[in-house]
């Protein structure tokens, strides 16, 4: 009966520090894959000055214009040289400034800036601004869809009062004296 008993808790360990092996094993090989992953994702990582969106870099550092620090743009993948089935296609090369200077191949504007590609899924979005969520956040902007409702009867505002300059008059004696005594008391009261 003990040997029995010795057995089973010698199964038992066995079993145990297998399985922990396996668990191991399977954990240094999912956070070798994961290190793997996050390098990729960061190689291919596009970054972009808030204040200058046509700026795109493929690595972190500065805006070249106005100092700011680049920030990543979300779900962004720099191009490779392959043309892989997921890259998309460019239509035309358009310069930053000035959307309607368009040419076929990449090269500077007439301002001497670098031509931004147009892509395929962009072709009929002529005008349209696109701006990073991370971007609208720091920038504090606040969107609500349009609604219809009434104004409040009251509004509070700053204002600065002016008289009007064609009814004010300037009274002068034309000799020297003094006031002795004032029958106005402020500035605006009704005299006759």
């Amino acid at each position: 009966m003990k040997s029995k008993m010795v057995i089973y808790i010698a199964l038992l360990i066995v079993g145990l520090v297998f399985g922990a092996g396996i668990v191991v094993l399977y954990n240094a090989m999912y956070d070798h894959m994961d290190i793997h992953a996050e390098e990729d994702a960061a190689q291919h990582k596009l970054y972009s000055c808030g204040m200058h969106p046509n700026i795109i870099e493929s690595e972190p550092g500065t805006c070249p214009i106005c100092g700011m620090n680049l920030t990543p743009i979300k779900g962004s993948t720099k191009k490779s040289d392959s043309n892989d089935s997921g890259e998309k296609k460019i239509i035309y090369w358009r310069a930053p400034m000035n959307p309607n200077e368009v040419y076929d191949a990449p090269g500077k504007s007439q301002m001497g800036m670098d031509l931004v590609p147009v892509y395929e899924d962009e072709g009929g979005a002529s005008g349209v601004v696109t701006v990073d969520g991370s971007v609208l956040q720091s920038m504090n902007v606040k969107m609500e869809f349009v609604q219809s409702k009434n104004l409040s009867s009251t509004i509070y505002t700053n204002g600065t009062l002016e008289t009007d300059e064609r009814k004010e008059f300037a009274l002068t004696t034309k000799f020297d004296g003094w006031i002795e005594k004032l029958y106005v008391n402020y500035t605006g009261q009704k005299v006759r």
